[in-house]
């Protein structure tokens, strides 16, 4: 039972780690782009239920992680 509560807790961190590399990779394009605000106002029309945060995108408070598309695989 506790090796498979520590393979489930290893698995959410890879996941974690996972989104917050997209989350990161997906920041830095609009703002690459330079279409913040386009995308805040198709956000705001779609009545989507997301938040644009540029001042907080690529920062964890778990530490310093950097986005590393490398570790990124598919699913198997």
């Amino acid at each position: 039972m506790k090796n498979v509560c520590t393979n489930l807790i290893n698995r959410v961190e890879q996941l974690n780690n996972v989104l917050f590399t997209l989350d990161s990779i997906i920041a830095r394009y609009i703002s690459f782009k330079g279409d913040k605000d386009k995308f805040a106002e198709y956000l705001n029309k779609e009545n989507a239920d997301v938040k644009y945060r540029q001042e907080n995108a690529g920062k964890s408070d778990g530490g310093d992680r950097k986005a590393k598309v490398k570790s990124i695989e598919p699913g198997k």
